[in-house]
Protein backbone atom coordinates (compact mmCIF):
# COMPACT_ATOMS: atom_id res chain seq x y z
CA UNK A 1 0.00 0.00 0.00
CA UNK A 2 2.75 2.17 0.04
CA UNK A 3 1.63 3.75 3.26
CA UNK A 4 1.03 -6.61 8.04
CA UNK A 5 1.55 -8.98 12.80
CA UNK A 6 1.78 -10.77 18.46
CA UNK A 7 -0.69 -11.66 26.14
CA UNK A 8 -1.50 -14.85 27.30
CA UNK A 9 1.94 -16.07 28.08
CA UNK A 10 4.85 -17.72 26.30
CA UNK A 11 2.98 -21.05 26.50
CA UNK A 12 0.58 -20.15 23.87
CA UNK A 13 4.01 -20.96 21.38
CA UNK A 14 2.91 -24.23 22.40
CA UNK A 15 -0.55 -24.09 22.66
CA UNK A 16 -3.12 -21.69 22.11
CA UNK A 17 -5.55 -20.43 24.69
CA UNK A 18 -9.36 -20.99 24.12
CA UNK A 19 -10.54 -18.33 22.83
CA UNK A 20 -14.67 -16.24 23.88
CA UNK A 21 -15.72 -16.94 19.81
CA UNK A 22 -19.33 -16.08 19.84
CA UNK A 23 -21.38 -19.02 18.28
CA UNK A 24 -22.04 -16.56 15.13
CA UNK A 25 -18.12 -16.20 14.36
CA UNK A 26 -18.06 -20.44 14.85
CA UNK A 27 -20.45 -20.54 12.20
CA UNK A 28 -18.61 -18.13 9.69
CA UNK A 29 -15.31 -20.57 10.46
CA UNK A 30 -12.85 -17.56 9.86
CA UNK A 31 -9.05 -18.62 9.09
CA UNK A 32 -7.20 -17.81 12.60
CA UNK A 33 -3.79 -17.26 13.04
CA UNK A 34 -1.63 -17.17 16.39
CA UNK A 35 1.24 -14.58 16.19
CA UNK A 36 4.00 -14.07 18.62
CA UNK A 37 6.85 -12.06 18.71
CA UNK A 38 9.88 -12.47 20.81
CA UNK A 39 12.57 -10.37 21.88
CA UNK A 40 15.93 -12.21 21.89
CA UNK A 41 18.99 -9.83 23.14
CA UNK A 42 21.91 -10.19 20.87
CA UNK A 43 24.50 -12.38 22.63
CA UNK A 44 22.02 -14.82 23.23
CA UNK A 45 20.58 -15.64 19.89
CA UNK A 46 22.69 -18.30 19.12
CA UNK A 47 21.25 -19.80 21.94
CA UNK A 48 17.48 -19.41 21.17
CA UNK A 49 17.89 -20.59 17.76
CA UNK A 50 19.61 -23.87 19.02
CA UNK A 51 17.05 -23.85 21.18
CA UNK A 52 13.94 -23.56 18.65
CA UNK A 53 15.54 -26.52 16.44
CA UNK A 54 16.17 -28.81 19.64
CA UNK A 55 11.92 -27.53 20.27
CA UNK A 56 11.04 -28.36 16.29
CA UNK A 57 13.56 -31.78 16.42
CA UNK A 58 11.03 -32.75 19.47
CA UNK A 59 7.63 -31.80 17.65
CA UNK A 60 9.06 -34.04 14.63
CA UNK A 61 9.64 -36.42 16.79
CA UNK A 62 6.42 -36.95 18.48
CA UNK A 63 4.59 -36.36 15.38
CA UNK A 64 3.53 -32.18 15.74
CA UNK A 65 0.88 -31.62 12.83
CA UNK A 66 1.00 -28.06 12.98
CA UNK A 67 2.81 -25.82 11.22
CA UNK A 68 4.98 -22.82 12.91
CA UNK A 69 7.30 -20.64 10.41
CA UNK A 70 9.68 -18.49 11.96
CA UNK A 71 9.99 -14.49 10.81
CA UNK A 72 13.24 -12.44 11.36
CA UNK A 73 12.41 -9.01 11.62
CA UNK A 74 14.41 -6.65 8.86
CA UNK A 75 13.69 -3.22 10.00
CA UNK A 76 12.40 -1.89 13.36
CA UNK A 77 13.49 -2.01 17.27
CA UNK A 78 15.39 -5.00 18.61
CA UNK A 79 16.04 -8.24 17.77
CA UNK A 80 12.72 -9.74 17.46
CA UNK A 81 11.08 -12.65 15.82
CA UNK A 82 7.71 -13.53 15.08
CA UNK A 83 6.26 -17.13 15.31
CA UNK A 84 2.98 -17.94 13.47
CA UNK A 85 0.60 -20.30 12.44
CA UNK A 86 -2.45 -19.18 10.70
CA UNK A 87 -5.22 -21.13 8.43
CA UNK A 88 -6.50 -22.82 11.72
CA UNK A 89 -10.93 -22.30 13.56
CA UNK A 90 -11.50 -21.09 16.45
CA UNK A 91 -11.74 -24.79 18.03
CA UNK A 92 -8.59 -25.67 16.80
CA UNK A 93 -7.05 -24.06 20.01
CA UNK A 94 -9.34 -25.74 22.33
CA UNK A 95 -7.20 -28.73 23.42
CA UNK A 96 -3.41 -29.40 23.84
CA UNK A 97 -1.78 -31.89 21.51
CA UNK A 98 0.53 -34.71 22.33
CA UNK A 99 3.38 -33.37 20.97
CA UNK A 100 2.86 -30.18 22.70
CA UNK A 101 2.50 -31.90 26.03
CA UNK A 102 5.84 -34.47 25.00
CA UNK A 103 7.89 -30.93 24.12
CA UNK A 104 6.76 -28.76 26.88
CA UNK A 105 10.24 -28.82 28.58
CA UNK A 106 12.13 -29.13 26.00
CA UNK A 107 11.33 -25.43 25.46
CA UNK A 108 11.08 -24.15 28.65
CA UNK A 109 15.09 -25.35 29.29
CA UNK A 110 16.24 -24.68 25.83
CA UNK A 111 14.17 -21.70 24.56
CA UNK A 112 12.35 -19.87 27.22
CA UNK A 113 15.77 -18.73 28.96
CA UNK A 114 16.64 -16.25 26.36
CA UNK A 115 13.44 -14.49 25.73
CA UNK A 116 13.54 -11.04 26.33
CA UNK A 117 10.18 -9.85 25.82
CA UNK A 118 6.59 -12.14 24.58
CA UNK A 119 3.65 -10.82 22.64
CA UNK A 120 0.57 -12.92 21.86
CA UNK A 121 -2.49 -12.11 19.81
CA UNK A 122 -4.81 -13.99 17.35
CA UNK A 123 -5.24 -12.65 14.11
CA UNK A 124 -8.11 -13.38 12.09
CA UNK A 125 -8.28 -13.14 8.21
CA UNK A 126 -10.61 -10.47 6.45
CA UNK A 127 -11.39 -12.09 2.79
CA UNK A 128 -13.89 -8.92 2.12
CA UNK A 129 -10.76 -6.11 3.33
CA UNK A 130 -8.15 -7.90 0.67
CA UNK A 131 -6.90 -8.66 -3.07
CA UNK A 132 -5.36 -11.86 -1.97
CA UNK A 133 -3.38 -14.29 -4.13
CA UNK A 134 -2.05 -17.43 -2.10
CA UNK A 135 1.77 -18.72 -2.27
CA UNK A 136 4.90 -19.07 -0.34
CA UNK A 137 6.31 -15.82 0.04
CA UNK A 138 9.68 -14.91 1.68
CA UNK A 139 9.34 -11.43 2.82
CA UNK A 140 6.47 -8.92 3.68
CA UNK A 141 5.84 -5.66 3.96
CA UNK A 142 4.03 -5.33 7.06
CA UNK A 143 1.61 -2.25 8.37
CA UNK A 144 -0.11 -2.13 11.89
CA UNK A 145 -2.97 0.19 12.17
CA UNK A 146 -4.32 1.42 15.22
CA UNK A 147 -8.03 2.71 13.81
CA UNK A 148 -9.91 6.03 15.82
CA UNK A 149 -12.49 5.26 18.34
CA UNK A 150 -15.67 4.48 16.54
CA UNK A 151 -14.25 4.65 13.56
CA UNK A 152 -14.13 0.79 12.49
CA UNK A 153 -16.96 0.64 10.44
CA UNK A 154 -15.75 3.12 8.92
CA UNK A 155 -12.43 1.67 8.01
CA UNK A 156 -13.66 -1.78 6.88
CA UNK A 157 -15.94 0.05 4.30
CA UNK A 158 -12.95 2.13 3.23
CA UNK A 159 -10.64 -0.87 2.58
CA UNK A 160 -13.28 -2.84 0.91
CA UNK A 161 -13.10 0.07 -2.06
CA UNK A 162 -9.25 -0.41 -2.08
CA UNK A 163 -9.27 -4.18 -1.91
CA UNK A 164 -12.21 -3.47 -5.54
CA UNK A 165 -9.97 -0.77 -6.95
CA UNK A 166 -6.41 -3.12 -6.52
CA UNK A 167 -8.76 -5.98 -8.22
CA UNK A 168 -9.68 -3.92 -11.44
CA UNK A 169 -6.46 -2.24 -11.60
CA UNK A 170 -4.47 -5.58 -10.95
CA UNK A 171 -2.67 -3.88 -8.12
CA UNK A 172 0.30 -5.58 -5.56
CA UNK A 173 -1.38 -8.27 -3.77
CA UNK A 174 -2.39 -7.83 0.01
CA UNK A 175 -3.88 -9.29 2.87
CA UNK A 176 -6.07 -7.92 5.93
CA UNK A 177 -6.03 -9.16 9.08
CA UNK A 178 -7.59 -8.03 12.45
CA UNK A 179 -6.00 -8.06 16.00
CA UNK A 180 -7.56 -9.72 18.55
CA UNK A 181 -6.13 -10.26 22.33
CA UNK A 182 -2.82 -8.33 21.20
CA UNK A 183 -2.76 -6.26 24.56
CA UNK A 184 -2.17 -2.63 25.52
CA UNK A 185 -0.47 -1.03 22.83
CA UNK A 186 -1.59 -3.55 19.99
CA UNK A 187 -2.30 -2.49 16.30
CA UNK A 188 -6.35 -3.33 15.54
CA UNK A 189 -4.81 -4.94 11.64
CA UNK A 190 -2.30 -5.94 9.98
CA UNK A 191 -1.90 -5.15 6.42
CA UNK A 192 0.55 -7.53 4.24
CA UNK A 193 2.16 -6.91 1.28
CA UNK A 194 4.55 -9.99 -0.02
CA UNK A 195 7.10 -9.98 -2.14
CA UNK A 196 9.75 -13.05 -3.36
CA UNK A 197 13.27 -10.86 -3.64
CA UNK A 198 14.29 -7.29 -2.31
CA UNK A 199 14.85 -6.20 -5.54
CA UNK A 200 11.14 -6.47 -6.06
CA UNK A 201 10.69 -3.37 -4.10
CA UNK A 202 13.07 -1.28 -7.08
CA UNK A 203 9.68 -1.95 -9.33
CA UNK A 204 8.38 1.28 -10.41
CA UNK A 205 4.49 0.06 -8.94
CA UNK A 206 1.72 2.54 -9.12
CA UNK A 207 1.08 4.12 -5.58
CA UNK A 208 -2.24 3.77 -3.61
CA UNK A 209 -3.27 6.75 -4.88
CA UNK A 210 -2.69 7.05 -8.58
CA UNK A 211 -4.36 3.20 -8.33
CA UNK A 212 -7.27 4.86 -6.69
CA UNK A 213 -7.56 7.43 -9.20
CA UNK A 214 -7.41 5.33 -12.31
CA UNK A 215 -10.12 3.04 -10.90
CA UNK A 216 -12.31 5.37 -9.24
CA UNK A 217 -11.40 8.88 -11.31
CA UNK A 218 -9.73 11.76 -9.48
CA UNK A 219 -12.06 13.17 -7.09
CA UNK A 220 -13.39 9.91 -5.77
CA UNK A 221 -9.88 8.22 -6.13
CA UNK A 222 -8.74 11.13 -3.33
CA UNK A 223 -11.46 11.33 -1.31
CA UNK A 224 -11.44 7.34 -0.62
CA UNK A 225 -7.47 7.99 -0.05
CA UNK A 226 -8.35 10.92 2.19
CA UNK A 227 -10.70 8.64 4.36
CA UNK A 228 -8.25 5.91 5.01
CA UNK A 229 -5.99 8.65 6.63
CA UNK A 230 -8.33 10.06 8.32
CA UNK A 231 -9.96 6.61 10.56
CA UNK A 232 -6.06 5.82 10.82
CA UNK A 233 -5.09 6.89 14.76
CA UNK A 234 -1.46 5.80 14.58
CA UNK A 235 0.55 3.05 11.49
CA UNK A 236 3.80 1.38 11.85
CA UNK A 237 5.35 -0.42 9.26
CA UNK A 238 8.00 -3.16 9.54
CA UNK A 239 9.44 -5.54 7.05
CA UNK A 240 9.94 -9.46 7.86
CA UNK A 241 11.91 -12.31 6.74
CA UNK A 242 11.15 -15.80 6.45
CA UNK A 243 13.61 -18.06 8.76
CA UNK A 244 13.17 -21.80 7.15
CA UNK A 245 16.02 -22.80 9.31
CA UNK A 246 13.92 -22.05 12.40
CA UNK A 247 10.31 -22.58 11.05
CA UNK A 248 8.56 -26.38 11.57
CA UNK A 249 6.60 -28.39 8.72
CA UNK A 250 5.20 -31.26 9.80
CA UNK A 251 5.91 -34.36 8.04
CA UNK A 252 3.22 -35.27 5.44
CA UNK A 253 1.31 -38.03 5.64
CA UNK A 254 1.42 -40.91 2.52
CA UNK A 255 -1.62 -41.73 1.17
CA UNK A 256 -2.71 -45.15 0.51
Amino acid sequence: MKTSFLAAGIAALLVGAASPASAAEMDKAPSVGRVVSVSVTPPNDGDFRNGVKAFNACLKEHGGHWTWTLWDTVTGDGNVYYAATFGHKWADFDEETSADKACRSEFMSKVMPYLKKTRSMFMVNQPDLQYWQDGQYKHFHLYFLRIKPGRDADFRDVMKKIAAAAGKEKWEHFSVDEVRGGGKGAADYVVEFPFMKWADLAMNNPSLKDMLVKAYGQDEGTQTLNTLMDVIDKGWDQYVARDKELSYQPEKKSSD
